[in-house]
């Protein structure tokens, strides 16, 4: 009796100190599990959760009060695949362990991908819960992204550089240039196609003396520090050769290009000379153009003299008569020959003059409607004589940095030719206004200009000037054709004079018209000028 007690008092004894050690066991795995950086999550058979540690509430977002009851799939994000959760149920409802990655949803709204470990809890071979352990992975995963995006990247890159040796080393064969390679010694290891037709090498290995006798040191110095060679130029019998030389970065050779640059260099000296000519003929035409203004001012100068004398004496005998009838029609054909001649040559030389440098201008505020006026009262008896009516539009305040001398001379011509072009009984009519550098006519004569202008038109009903002679009529000495010649009478300097006078006060002008419908001629002038210099 005393004996079984003893034993039954062993084995409560036992059994205490098993338990014990259980409870430190139980006691240690839960400190693990609520220190633990992981989410660790228990539920029941049903998968409602009875816990969850204080890594899963700080990770998460949610409180333990929050999820207890609940099932897991309070974190779905709806990212991950269903077959990927068909495999864990069927996996942890047969009393297996499942591993895998999930992509679940935080309380924040914020996506994480978690790795996984779920076992299930087993008495007696029956499943009684499930542990869940879960490690956010989404940084490692990012890297891993990023990496796998950086390997493709230098994937592409090889392959590209790849492609691009393979086509670099097709370069020197396909190389319309001799390219060649030689080793330390001189020795020539490769010799493209072009290289072998321009230097007929003898042997397999040629040495550098062989190709380039005069300048085969001067390359083979590259490897003793001297440097690369770029663009030497050298000659080859009658070949001219741009020579480049360059270490390969392994030191072992050196990398020969050559580019024949003989027909370059023929072309440089045959342009050279043709600039040189050019330059002669330059110099010759000034020459020739002083000397010929020079001549026209002594000349229009030496008929002038006579040529007023004529008209002087012309005047008288109109004067004192008597004359009869015909003598009266001799002097008057005598005196209009001669202001026609007068006026030819006035024209010659403020031509010359102008070609010449030699005009000087009074810039000073001048009224636009008093030299229209002038002008229309200087062809008023002509357009009477033919019945051509004239008229004008100006603005009364419009006023232009200009010398006025000039200005009625550019008028005075205008009219005169839009009178002299007009059949009898038709109009001129001259029009002048104020206009910004944006509302005028968008044309070449205005391209860039800024400011405010002056826009003065002589607009004729005469017979026109077809567009392939509108260049022409700015030319010294031409008029559109023979026929117009012969009709009306002039030499063709009035229109290349009236525009150099424009261009003189910093204008343009330009012409607008079409056979049988008349011609516009319009000009402008800067409204903002310095006043009162002498331009020489």
């Amino acid at each position: 009796m005393a004996a079984a007690l003893q034993t039954r008092t062993d084995s409560l004894r036992e059994s205490l100190k098993q338990e014990r050690q259980l409870r430190q066991e139980l006691q240690l795995l839960a400190n693990v599990v609520q220190h633990t950086g992981d989410y660790v999550i228990i539920t029941d058979r049903d998968a409602r959760i009875t816990y969850v540690n204080p890594a899963f509430e700080q990770g998460v977002g949610y409180s333990r009060e929050e999820v207890i009851g609940k099932t897991p799939a309070v974190l779905k994000s709806g990212k991950t695949p269903p077959e990927v959760y068909e495999d864990m149920w069927g996996t942890i409802l047969k009393g297996k362990t499942w591993r895998g990655e999930l992509y679940n949803r935080k309380k924040d709204g914020s996506l994480y991908v978690a790795a996984i470990t779920i076992s299930p809890v087993l008495d007696g071979g029956k499943i009684e819960g499930f542990v869940g352990i879960q490690r956010d992975v989404t940084y490692q995963k990012e890297l891993e992204e990023e990496l796998r995006r950086y390997l493709e990247s230098l994937e592409r890159i090889v392959e590209e550089r790849t492609r691009e040796v393979k086509t670099l080393a097709k370069f020197p064969e396909i190389n319309p240039n001799p390219v060649l390679r030689c080793d330390p010694s001189g020795r020539v290891l490769y010799m493209n196609p072009a290289a072998r037709r321009t230097f007929r090498p003898v042997g397999d290995s040629p040495h550098l003396r062989d190709v380039l006798p005069e300048h085969s040191e001067e390359i083979l110095n590259v490897f003793r520090g001297g440097g690369p060679i770029m663009g030497r130029e050298v000659s080859l019998g009658d070949r001219t050769f741009l020579v480049s030389a360059v270490p390969f970065p392994e030191g072992e050779s050196i990398f020969v290009g050559l580019q024949d640059v003989t027909e370059l260099r023929r072309t440089q000296e045959r342009l050279q000379a043709l600039v040189e000519e050019l330059e002669l003929q330059r110099r010759r035409a000034e020459d020739a153009s002083r000397a010929k203004s020079m001549f026209l001012a002594n000349m229009s100068h030496e008929l002038r003299t006579p040529l007023n004398a004529i008209l002087g004496f012309g005047g008288l005998l109109d004067a004192v008569g008597p004359l009869n009838e015909r003598q009266k029609r001799y002097v008057r054909h005598i005196l209009e020959s001669g202001r026609h001649l007068l006026d030819i040559i006035n024209d010659i030389l403020d031509l010359s003059r102008v070609e010449a440098g030699k005009v000087e201008m009074k810039v000073r505020p001048t009224s636009v409607k008093e030299i229209v006026r002038q002008g229309l009262s200087m062809v008023q008896m002509k357009a009477r004589n033919h019945n051509i009516s004239l008229s004008m539009d100006v603005e009364d305040d419009l006023r232009v940095p200009a010398d006025p001398r000039m200005l009625k001379q550019i008028l005075f011509n205008l009219l005169s030719n839009a009178v002299k072009f007009t059949p009898d009984g038709g109009k001129v009519k001259v029009t002048a206004k104020r206009a910004r550098a944006e509302e005028l006519p968008k044309r070449s004569e205005t391209e860039g200009l800024e400011g405010e202008w002056a826009v003065v038109s002589v607009s004729d009903t005469g017979i026109g000037i077809a567009p392939e002679d509108q260049d022409r009529i700015w030319r010294e000495f031409e008029q559109v054709d023979n026929e117009l010649s012969r009709r009306y009478e002039g030499t063709g300097l009035g229109l290349p004079l009236t525009k150099r006078l424009v261009e003189l006060h910093g204008g343009r002008i330009w012409v607008e018209s079409e056979p049988g419908n008349g011609s516009t001629f319009t000009f402008i002038l800067p409204l903002e000028r310095k006043v009162g210099d002498s331009y020489v």
